[in-house]
């Protein structure tokens, strides 16, 4: 099943998400999440919406969980994770060739590490976080710190987990999914963990 490709029922993302298909509904109605098929309106017909607005409620889901109280915000915020992307994101000292792509809606490859999406305000960014090094958190919060422009403070979500997550409740192996998805665009589709076989 091509997951990133299809679309999903508000049904689909409710079970999916654990929003209500209410607040789907009403989020869609107000212009805050796109529906897919832009002119289903109207009694008898079924809103279908995009991987991208899946991911996009997925995370706002998360993040009011974290204590945001405004849909909007959390909606808005979750929608640059979802629908925007990042290319050749590496660290410093990489060459451009082994550098990290994020493609709209999913997370950094599996083999590159954990990542992570931070909400401060109006303000958000992905950042990739090495495990396989150790790399400690604590050197990317001064990066951070420098994104979100001065935050104080900010919201931290592991949508690596999210996204795990989700493809969980869809019966699919996430590892699958962004080996498929990665194909061509992100070398780490071929890396292997050490002792780790064909």
């Amino acid at each position: 099943m091509d997951i990133l490709n299809r679309t999903y029922t508000a049904s689909d993302v409710a079970d999916l998400t654990g929003v209500t298909v209410k607040n789907l509904a009403n989020w869609a109605d107000r212009g805050l999440v796109p529906v897919a098929n832009e002119g289903a309106v109207g009694r008898g017909l079924t809103r279908e919406y995009s991987w991208f607005t899946l991911m996009q409620t997925a995370c706002a889901a998360a993040i009011m969980d974290l204590g945001f109280t405004s849909p909007q915000e959390a909606l808005t915020a979750a929608l640059h994770f979802a629908h925007i992307g990042k290319g050749q994101s590496g660290w410093i000292g990489e060459p451009a060739s082994d550098r990290a792509v994020r493609l709209p809606g999913l997370p950094f490859h599996h083999m590159r590490g954990v990542t992570m999406f931070y909400v401060a305000g109006d303000r958000s960014d992905v950042l990739l976080h090495r495990i396989w090094n150790k790399e400690p958190f604590a050197d990317g919060f001064f990066k951070l710190k420098e994104r979100l422009a001065g935050a104080r403070g900010h919201v931290a979500l592991n949508v690596s987990e999210i996204f795990e997550e989700v493809c969980r409740r869809l019966g699919e192996d996430y590892r699958l999914v962004l080996d498929a998805a990665y194909q061509g665009h992100d070398d780490a589709v071929n890396w292997r963990h050490p002792g780790q076989e064909d």
